[in-house]
């Protein structure tokens, strides 16, 4: 039973956050072999202020469509965007013990 945290900017439509949760979910389902009915999913909707967002070298920025989703998971499933999981390529130290 995966649980998911979605938090956003503010501001999208019932229609679009149904939409990423739904693509969420199915992203759950293919990689954690979960059933498609289990699905535990929280929206956390912030004003753009709430969001600092600072470049540690990945180039990541702060746009209306920033959206970080959280699976309760291990280093090994983290990725901050590029399609690479940076605790695992060396680019960012979990500070983890």
């Amino acid at each position: 039973m995966p649980f998911v945290r979605v938090d956003m900017i503010e501001g999208r439509s019932p229609d679009e956050i149904k939409a990423l949760l739904d693509a969420t979910q199915r992203t759950v389902v293919a990689v954690f072999k979960v059933p498609q009915r289990d699905r535990y999913q929280v929206v956390h909707e912030h004003p753009a202020s709430h969001f600092i967002i600072e470049d540690t070298g990945l180039g990541i920025t702060r746009t209306r469509n920033c959206v970080f989703v959280h699976v309760t998971t291990t280093d090994e499933d983290w990725s901050f965007g590029n399609g690479r999981a940076q605790f695992l390529t060396g680019e960012l130290a979990s500070g983890r013990k």
